[in-house]
């Protein structure tokens, strides 16, 4: 297109689009005619606006009006530095594209620190309806919770006009020229882009497509982690509200990197992102693009791209030639159908070719697997019989897993292709209404049962996929359904695999997050007993399953078992992934049990260090960082009791749980309570009581009626009632509580013991001495048996007791 910084040729292009598509078609093919022998370029750039006119039904002709009106009004990148957008400060530009410009900036409003990345969209360029459905999908993006996906934090509209969406800023490189720079090895690039590839699966599971993959947008950070831009954003911004359609003149995508169906403005689905990671792992492997353009106007290129067969990688390689031929290829296939059924599946691939193994991507001739087995096995000169035999045996190994390959190879492009209706029905607007991610959720639900009854393997990664997107919304009955769904179907299909494991530990995770811990503990340690006899006990999946152990051991009040299961889970992952989300995750639990049980200190040093861990991993706005902020600031106070660091990081905490999850999501009440907890301690009744009732507004809705928390809420009510000199006023929510806690954890847990003790003190106050003196001495007993006289809440429940029978 006209370079943006010649207004009049704008002008004069807009001019002679608007004359030509209203010329009768003679006229405008004269006229092209004597343009093209006077200014060939102006030629070949009203002729590229016409070709589009004519395939979308007009819509160019707005956004050629928009567009020359942009360029009138021109606006640097350099002209927004120092500017306020939001609450962010727009430091300086570090990048440009068809989009709009990017820049580098920080959070201004004191409510937590971080750098960003602010992408300022060119106005004119999306319409209204666009930019309201960005905004209807933005939670969704924004919870796309991933170590190798730049996160979407934010988005809207300045006071003049200019749209913009905020990301985690990622300072890295681009794949390709990461590779180069380092001079990585053929081996390193695959490892590497299976990387890419797994945050990829991991998006579409969650039912988002990316639309725009490109080198440009997957950076390299130092450490040599991929991370992911921009994901889901063209999504947002390119779909019809009416019809569900890509308008042509309003697409969002990179031309030599889309696919020939996106290019034609066809539906979008996964195999759109298996295409476009086919261009960039050839990019990736050769510095070359799989096709050239030699004028590079986009026509040319839309043309090539949907007609031409690409040279295959080796013809600039010569190591490529063979499977990672075949591999790339294939993903590049111009029909969707002919593609890898999945991203997973150009990764397993990916894998085979690595370790010299069978791949799906050429057929299974009895040759090619011979040769595959040879190739493994270059041992030198080996006895002919001996030779031979290793040969046959090879041979049936190899045979198997091709076998296998193929199964899974099936299971994938069926699980592939259900999830791809649901995501051609996941729609943010559909007949004038707004669906939810709860209603796509339902409506899959439903399909299931009807169409994947006869196909137990892809239902069962079905289920699972649906269970754990249900509990992450708190829908935890619905959730249980399918998971436990999901775990008959592997067992009966695999026995003890790690499909089976990861159900499990799904379940033990979705019991305990619903206050039912007691129900977790058997599927837990089912799981950890599963993972350490087909991985080995120092396995990262040995690890992971450990956490959950020791989560759901610490939910049920025993503290030893869950310290020693939490410090298992820290020495493998410290070994095993010492800069990962999983030993951050470690770290904080076995802290937080650690303050519970009364190491203060050491529980301090846990958060701080689990905190570092949290933020490397996940250098932006991420849950992780705000669960170590919430955490390190109730050790801060129960160590030191240093309210202005301890409020500082609860603000941090909530502001950021906020951002991401907005206020009814559990983890955003679990904050509201912990800083009101704090407050209450602190003596500050009035405010610590106003954000428990916030976080009571949850119960019945995001919060299960009798979830822990509900109980824990109703307790701290109590207390602040109590503190407020309203003793009568405390006992209702202090009975409910300790109802609660009695009828869900076990009889001899410590938070059963601890509320005893401050109902006792509030019949105290009130004069109901027959009734408070058993609450008093049951509280103190219970938690002294389970702490010892030294421990703070002891000397609490004591104190309590003395002031009663001292007549205080």
């Amino acid at each position: 297109m006209a370079d943006a910084s010649a207004p009049d040729r704008w002008r004069r292009l807009k001019d002679l689009f608007a004359e030509a598509i209203e010329a009768p078609e003679a006229e405008r093919l004269a006229m092209l005619a004597r343009l093209a022998a006077e200014e060939p370029g102006l030629a070949a750039e009203l002729e590229e606006l016409l070709a589009a006119h004519r395939a979308d039904g007009g819509f160019v002709e707005r956004i050629v009006a928009g567009a020359a009106q942009d360029v009138l009004r021109p606006r640097e990148p350099s002209s927004w530095t120092g500017r306020r957008v939001g609450p962010y400060e727009l430091l300086r530009p570090i990048g440009e594209g068809g989009m709009g410009a990017v820049f580098l900036a920080r959070r201004a409003d004191a409510e937590y620190e971080a750098t960003v990345a602010v992408k300022m969209l060119r106005p004119g360029l999306f319409s209204e309806d666009s930019l309201r459905r960005f905004r209807a999908e933005r939670q969704a993006l924004a919870s796309l919770n991933h170590p190798g996906i730049a996160r979407l934090l934010d988005g809207g509209t300045t006071p003049d006009g200019s749209p913009y969406i905020v990301m985690e800023h990622v300072d890295g490189k681009p794949i390709d020229a990461y590779a180069q720079e380092r001079g990585l090895t053929l081996a390193q690039r695959l490892a590497l882009f299976r990387a890419v590839c797994e945050a990829v699966q991991f998006a579409h599971r969650n039912l988002i497509v990316h639309r725009d993959l490109k080198p440009a947008n997957v950076l390299v950070t130092a450490e040599g982690e991929p991370r992911l831009l921009d994901f889901g954003i063209a999504k947002a911004l390119d779909e019809d509200a009416a019809t569900g359609l890509t308008r042509a003149g309003e697409r969002v995508l990179t031309p030599d990197y889309a696919s020939p169906e996106q290019i034609r403005g066809e539906p979008v689905t996964t195999a759109t992102d298996v295409y476009s990671l086919g261009v960039v792992l050839y990019r990736l492997l050769t510095g070359k693009h799989p096709y050239a353009f030699p004028s590079g106007r986009t026509s040319e290129i839309e043309r090539i791209v949907c007609e031409a067969e690409p040279d295959r990688p080796s013809l600039h390689a010569g190591e490529l030639r063979g499977d990672v031929d075949n591999v790339v290829m294939k993903a590049l296939a111009k029909e969707p159908e002919r593609r890898y059924a999945t991203v997973e599946q150009l990764s397993e691939d990916l894998r085979r070719c690595l370790a010299g193994e069978p791949v799906s991507a050429r057929k299974s001739t009895f040759g090619y697997r011979a040769s595959r087995f040879l190739r493994r096995h270059r041992a030198g000169s080996i006895a002919a019989a001996v030779a031979a035999a290793a040969l046959l045996a090879g041979l049936a190994v190899s045979l198997s897993a091709a076998r296998t390959a193929r199964l899974e190879a099936r299971k994938a492009e069926r699980v592939n292709a259900f999830l791809q209706t649901i995501l051609g029905a996941a729609s943010p607007w559909r007949d004038g209404s707004k669906v939810t991610v709860k209603e796509v959720l339902d409506r899959a639900s439903r399909r299931v049962d009807a169409e994947l009854v006869d196909q137990p393997a892809v239902e069962a990664a079905v289920r699972r996929t649906l269970g754990e997107t249900y509990a992450g919304l708190g829908l935890y009955d619905a959730a249980e359904a399918h998971l436990r769904r999901a775990l008959a179907l592997n067992r009966s299909l695999r026995g003890e695999s790690d499909e089976v494991a990861e159900c499990l530990m799904a379940l033990a995770a979705l019991e305990t997050a619903r206050g039912a811990a007691e129900r977790a503990e058997a599927p837990a340690r089912e799981a950890l007993a599963i993972l350490e006899r087909r991985h080995g006990e120092r396995d990262a999946s040995v690890a992971g399953a450990w956490r959950q152990l020791g989560s759901v051991l610490q939910a049920r009040g025993d503290l030893v078992q869950a310290e020693a299961a939490q410090r298992r889970a820290v020495a493998i992952d410290r070994e095993a992934a010492p800069a990962s989300a999983g030993l951050a995750e470690a770290l904080n639990d076995l802290a937080v049990t650690l303050g519970t049980k009364g190491d203060l200190r050491a529980a301090e040093a846990l958060h701080r260090e689990a905190l570092a861990v949290a933020r490397r991993a996940h250098p932006g706005p991420h849950p992780d960082v705000a669960e170590a902020l919430s955490t390190l600031a109730s050790s801060v106070w129960d160590t030191r009791r240093d309210a202005a660091e301890a409020q500082s990081l609860y603000e941090q905490a909530l502001a950021m749980r906020r951002d991401l999850f907005g206020d009814g999501h559990p983890d955003t009440t679990w904050t509201l309570y912990n800083y009101a907890y704090m407050l209450m301690e602190k003596g500050d009744f009035e405010r610590s009581e106003d954000l428990a009732r916030q976080a009571l507004r949850g119960r019945g809705t995001t919060l299960p009626e009798e979830h822990p928390m509900v109980a824990s809420t109703l307790v701290l009510l109590g207390r602040c009632r109590m503190g407020r000199g309203d003793p009568a006023g405390a006992e209702e929510p202090l009975r409910e509580g300790l109802a609660l806690r009695r009828r869900n954890l076990p009889p001899d847990h410590w938070l059963i013991a601890s509320s005893e003790s401050q109902l006792g003190e509030s019949l105290a106050a009130q004069g109901k001495r027959a009734e408070a003196e058993p609450m008093l001495v049951a509280g103190y007993e219970g938690l002294k048996s389970r702490f010892g006289s030294d421990s703070p809440r002891v000397r609490e429940a004591a104190e309590r007791l003395q002031r009663f029978r001292s007549g205080g």
